[in-house]
């Protein structure tokens, strides 16, 4: 299941528990108007899930969520993946005074994201070893288990 973060604006300095499925419908959010977190949930909440949640502001960007968090427009919590989290804590994007909060494991379905890059039979011989689809390649066949599949279709 890919972990996904909530960023609060910072109310209180110690950290937070993490927030339920339950317990999320009840929080203001900032909502993606689109996207693999908007997909979450829907799947989590029904294709209704904007009045099911508390949604106080739609998000087409995530500056711009960012933005209004720390500016104080709003008070809410913005739905974002770990590391954009990470990142927005660390600096590395706009935003201050915001803290990540966990989502809890009590979410069904859970959700996974799977991830697959392809290629055709000698295709990465054409290219470097610096190359991006080479670089990519060799990076999920690091990262992943050994496994393969046939290349024959069945059928």
């Amino acid at each position: 299941m890919a972990t996904l973060d909530v960023s609060r604006s910072a109310f209180s300095p110690c950290p937070a528990p993490p927030v339920g499925a339950e317990r999320l419908p009840g929080l203001p959010l900032l909502a993606p108007t689109a996207g693999l977190l908007a997909q979450f949930l829907s799947r989590w909440y029904g294709p209704d899930y904007r009045g099911v949640l508390d949604v106080v502001a739609d998000i087409d960007s995530l500056n711009y969520g960012l933005n209004l968090l720390t500016s104080d427009l709003l008070h809410g919590c913005l739905l974002t993946t770990e590391r954009v989290a990470d990142a927005a804590l660390e600096g590395r994007l706009p935003g201050q005074g915001l803290r990540k909060i966990d989502f809890a494991e009590d979410y069904q379905p859970r959700l996974e994201i799977v991830t697959g890059i392809f290629a055709r039979k000698g295709e990465r011989d054409r290219y470097a070893a610096d190359h991006p689809i080479n670089l990519l390649w060799n990076a999920f066949a690091n990262a992943t288990p050994a496994s393969t599949v046939s290349a024959v279709l069945p059928g």
